[in-house]
Formats: structure tokens, C-alpha cells, sequence
């Protein structure tokens, strides 16, 4: 098993771009039409929290 090691400040930088733009994306498919509301941009949204997941998995 690999030696676990101590996360540091450049370990971060992808976790809070990405953090960022799923609030972006959140924001964004809030001001969707109705009809794509519950369709496209529920994809949209569970695809951005299902990567943030990842990252946080991997960290």
C-alpha cells in the first residue's frame, strides 16, 4: 500500500475550480425553461455533483 501523504495547496486548485463551476452550472440550469427544467437540467446538475464526488474520492 502506498504511503499516504498530506494534501497540499496544489492538490486544491482542481477541487475549487470545479467547485466553482458546479455552482456555476447550478446557477445556470435554475434559470432553464420549465419543460427543460426537470429533463436537461437535471443531467446537467447530477453530471457536475457526481464529478465533485469523484474528486472528493480521490483526494
Amino acid at each position: 500500500m502506498a504511503p499516504s501523504r498530506n494534501a497540499g495547496p496544489t492538490d486544491l486548485i482542481l477541487f475549487k475550480k470545479w467547485m466553482a463551476t458546479t455552482q456555476w452550472i447550478l446557477l445556470q440550469t435554475q434559470r432553464f425553461p420549465q419543460n427543460f427544467r426537470h429533463t436537461l437540467s437535471q443531467r446537467l446538475d447530477s453530471l457536475a455533483l457526481a464529478i465533485l464526488e469523484d474528486l472528493t474520492t480521490a483526494a
